[in-house]
């Protein structure tokens, strides 16, 4: 088993297994069973991550989650974020995933990881057809939390305006070049997403990390069509950096473009996409 902590836990954090809380799903919009096939996958993150920069997670949390493979493939987890209280053999906070459709013991589990804001950990498999996950804290020391994903495709971040990716798959990730690490000067990314002439896309913003501006130096820019001269959905600058509504298009088609200046650079952004009924 592979675990993953860097420093020693402070004393009294370790949860004794008759005080853990209740299991909960985190968010109505994260069920605790999952499924995945050959086009479609999941997010998991905790509760309080929705804000990547202003969110936290709860003390004495515990969340939960099973994952079923429709198809039987393997399980591939890639986690993009990771910013969990540290403690030895990740005792205090931290995230398990075991092989299976049930909780394990601790010491069987495929990965078990906590770790530094900005910590990089290599995607892994859980053999078999079904995956557990548990996210779980103590009573001390919150922090942003994590963010992973099982069999979403991230879209490429490749920064060109004159031949933007173009997205046909029903669901799956886009973010700003090198997201969680900061975007670069002068960019100009587009992204332009195509559904079924019968259905719509819905976009949903899950961090949100622009230069703090009321003057649109940095931006991001959610047209309603296919082309720039399209009606705008909306447009945001890091003026708070408050997190962007969900958003869906009249039509099937979205163009996402993003634009920063020469100077001053943040996270960026990371987003969903998927395609819903007209």
């Amino acid at each position: 088993m592979k675990i993953l902590a860097l420093f020693l836990c402070v004393a009294g954090c370790v949860l004794a297994q008759e005080d853990r809380p209740e299991v909960i799903a985190c968010g109505e919009d994260r069920p605790a069973e999952m499924t995945m096939n050959e086009l479609t996958a999941g997010l998991l993150f905790n509760e309080g991550y929705e804000n990547r920069t202003h969110g936290s997670y709860e003390p004495n949390m515990l969340c939960e989650w099973k994952i079923t493979s429709e198809d039987g493939t393997p399980i591939e987890v890639t986690v993009f974020d990771m910013d969990v209280e540290y403690c030895t053999d990740c005792k205090c906070d931290g995230v398990h995933f075991w092989e299976g459709d049930q909780a394990g013991e601790d010491e069987d589990a495929v990965e078990t990881l906590c770790g530094v804001d900005g910590e990089r950990f290599d995607p892994f498999i859980i053999e078999g057809d079904t995956a557990y996950v548990r996210f779980y804290s103590d009573g001390d020391y919150e922090y942003r939390g994590f963010l992973a994903r099982f069999g979403f495709e991230l879209a490429s971040t490749a920064c060109t305006a004159e031949r933007p990716d173009v997205l046909e798959r029903p669901m799956g990730l886009l973010s700003t070049p090198d997201w969680p690490a900061d975007y670069h000067s002068n960019a100009n990314c587009q992204w332009l997403i195509r559904a079924p002439e019968d259905q719509r896309i819905r976009i949903t913003f899950l961090s949100f990390e622009l230069e703090d501006s009321c003057n649109f130096y940095d931006t991001v820019r959610v047209m309603d069509g296919g082309t720039l001269l399209s009606p705008m959905l909306g447009q945001w600058d890091g003026n708070g950096n408050v997190l962007p509504p969900m958003m869906e298009s009249r039509g099937n088609e979205t163009r996402i473009v993003f634009t920063s200046d020469s100077s001053i650079e943040y996270s960026g952004f990371l987003a969903t996409w998927e395609f819903i009924d007209a």
